[in-house]
């Protein structure tokens, strides 16, 4: 992208992406959001994979007996479409018209021939009309790939840069709750992915595991991570456990601000 045009640009529209399903990306997206609401960003979330709908769950406002709003703000809660369908995946692009300082995008897993059809007619591994359509509303886009030791995220993350190369940002976004060891991600470390990830200027961050048993209780209680902390709610130990992860995400999430905020 012309350094030019990169300086116009101030806004990001981010899209949580993997072609492997359940490899943490409404949580990732979830945290994002969050965070970025509690710092006093101007964050937009949608839900791309509403037939299945977790970032919605998560996200969505509430009326006061805890029942999900039919009328969502994406702004406030979270919006959602479905990518699959044709009557609805132009929402990816449409959403650019909120001027909206940050979009976020939660994609479903086998995302990226949908991705290709908003626009560019389907034709596989071309984006020409989508990156230029987003670059025309002053955003730019940002690509955050959920990756686990299993090699089909690498997968993902290879097939995603062959389609946006240096057209977009990259962020290789390890999923603790796989494995906490770089060992763990051996496999990654050692790729030849993630050296084209960096050669292309690519970055990384880990997402930090939340202790599954804190997770259920702010899903069960429709608690944000970022609660205050005591919290009648959860236990001191629980509250603990949540700080920790809290602060540590947002460590992570500093290292790419300037590509999400």
């Amino acid at each position: 992208m012309n350094d030019k045009v990169i300086a116009r640009i101030t806004k990001k529209i981010i899209a949580v992406a993997s072609q492997k399903g359940g490899c943490g990306k409404s949580f990732g997206t979830r945290c994002l959001v969050q965070t970025g609401r509690y710092q006093g960003h101007d964050v937009a979330v949608y839900d791309g994979d509403s037939l299945i709908g977790t970032t919605h769950r998560a996200l969505g406002s509430r009326d006061h007996s805890g029942k999900l709003l039919a009328e969502q703000d994406p702004l406030i809660g979270a919006g959602r479409y479905s990518l699959r369908l044709d009557s609805q995946r132009e929402e990816l692009l449409n959403s650019l018209a909120t001027g909206t300082s940050t979009l976020v995008h939660d994609l479903p897993g086998g995302a990226m021939l949908d991705m290709a059809k908003v626009v560019d007619g389907g034709r596989d591994g071309r984006f020409d009309t989508f990156l230029s359509t987003v670059a025309a509303y002053g955003y730019e886009l940002t690509l955050l790939h959920l990756v686990t030791p299993e090699i089909s995220t690498m997968h993902s993350v290879a097939q995603y840069m062959r389609a946006f190369g240096g057209e977009a940002r990259h962020v290789a976004v390890l999923n603790r709750a796989f494995g906490s060891d770089n060992e763990d991600f051996g496999v990654w470390f050692g790729s030849r992915t993630r050296k084209e990830l960096l050669a292309l200027g690519g970055r990384e961050m880990n997402l930090p595991a939340l202790k599954p048993s804190v997770l259920a209780k702010l899903d069960r209680e429709h608690l944000p991570i970022t609660v205050n902390i005591p919290h009648p709610k959860l236990t001191v130990s629980e509250g603990g456990n949540l700080l920790a992860f809290r602060n540590a995400f947002i460590a992570e999430l500093n290292t790419i601000a300037d590509w999400v905020f």
